[in-house]
């Protein structure tokens, strides 16, 4: 991650790399980057080094921790054998099946649910892309009972 130092050269605000700046680049604009928010920029490097294809998936999120939240349920959804899972043979981004979240990546998030749970085998199915559309966050009871005992099962507290 590249940090900047602001300086003012010839009467113009300037950036100049510097390795302690308090600067980051984002989307081509310098913005101040937080003590809190180097931790998280340093575990999202982390875990997009190790998995660039989550890169696409959280690129819209402009929230630090919420797309740390979901970097790390895509990890964790995609080191799941998925495979066990019914209609896996026909995942396709459109007109097939879709992997679905049960209990939303949204929900856990706002609920704050760990990622481990959301990404959690119990948790995901295959469902078809216009039903996955047409969920989105609803929660129900059948949801919550699933997690409730996803949660039990890798022995979280919250």
């Amino acid at each position: 991650m590249d940090r900047f130092t602001r300086i003012t050269y010839k009467g113009k605000i300037q950036y100049m790399w510097d390795k302690k700046g308090k600067y980051i680049r984002e989307d081509n604009k310098f913005v101040i980057l937080e003590d809190g928010d180097v931790e998280i920029k340093k575990e999202l490097a982390k875990i997009l080094k190790a998995n660039p294809y989550i890169k696409n998936r959280i690129k819209g999120i402009k929230d630090l921790n919420k797309k740390l939240y979901y970097a790390k349920v895509w990890w964790i959804t995609e080191s799941n054998d998925l495979t066990v899972l019914k209609n896996h043979k026909r995942r396709k981004f459109r007109g097939g099946f879709h992997l679905d979240h049960i209990f939303c990546i949204i929900c856990g998030y706002k609920n704050n649910i760990p990622p481990e749970a959301i990404g959690h085998i119990d948790n995901l199915r295959f469902i078809p892309s216009k039903l996955n559309m047409r969920k989105r966050d609803l929660i129900t009871e059948e949801t919550q009972k699933i997690i409730n005992k996803i949660i039990v099962k890798l022995n979280i507290k919250q």
